[in-house]
């Protein structure tokens, strides 16, 4: 499951209580930029309730950022391990988004 907020105009807030399964993945890209207005310059993706990260996952983060790419914004993860920080790193990520390691609650 994934639940979409805007904190502020220029804001969106995402967070993922559940991976992405292969019929969820398109859904839940689609669900994002519907939700985007035009105007966010900053997206936040809040991970913290995930043990791992699945590929899926990584693909709806990416198409994200392509999203509020063409917005001139930047995405933030917050990712609750290092095991997830690593994804990004082993995608090659971390240029492209920033990786913010937090405590799950």
């Amino acid at each position: 499951m994934m639940k979409i907020q805007h904190p502020k105009p220029e804001e969106i807030l995402i967070t993922f209580d559940t991976n992405p399964d292969s019929s969820d993945a398109t859904a839940w890209t689609d669900e994002i930029r519907s939700a985007l207005s035009g105007e966010e310059k900053s997206a936040t993706v809040d991970l913290k309730a995930l043990p791992f990260l699945s590929s899926l996952g990584v693909n709806v983060i990416v198409a994200l950022h392509n999203m509020i790419k063409k917005q001139d914004g930047r995405v933030t993860v917050l990712v609750p391990n290092a095991k997830m920080s690593h994804v990004f790193d082993l995608f090659q990520l971390r240029q492209l988004m920033d990786i913010q390691m937090i405590q799950p609650s």
